[in-house]
């Protein structure tokens, strides 16, 4: 977050890195519930394991139709990597 304050003040490192940044952190934003909940729990009960899963899938199937090339790359690597699993 530290990093999206500054980008907001406008003291980022250039411009083309400040709106990929500024365009992504949206994103990302969505992903840190389920991390956290998702990683801090010992043992995970399978029904909030599976919705927080299936809520990634269908943020990332969601992202993968977006204009925003940046996002889009990186959302194809996020899913290749995310059917793995």
């Amino acid at each position: 977050m530290k990093y999206a304050n500054e980008l907001k003040k406008g003291g980022g490192k250039c411009a083309y890195h400040q709106d990929n940044a500024s365009s992504m952190l949206p994103f990302l934003k969505y992903f840190y519930e389920p991390i956290v909940c998702l990683s801090s729990s010992s043992y995970m009960i399978a029904n909030m394991y599976m919705l927080k899963a299936f809520g990634v899938e269908l943020k990332i199937n969601e992202a993968c139709k977006s204009k925003d090339i940046v996002i889009k790359s990186m959302v194809e690597k996020m899913k290749t990597k995310y059917m793995k699993y």
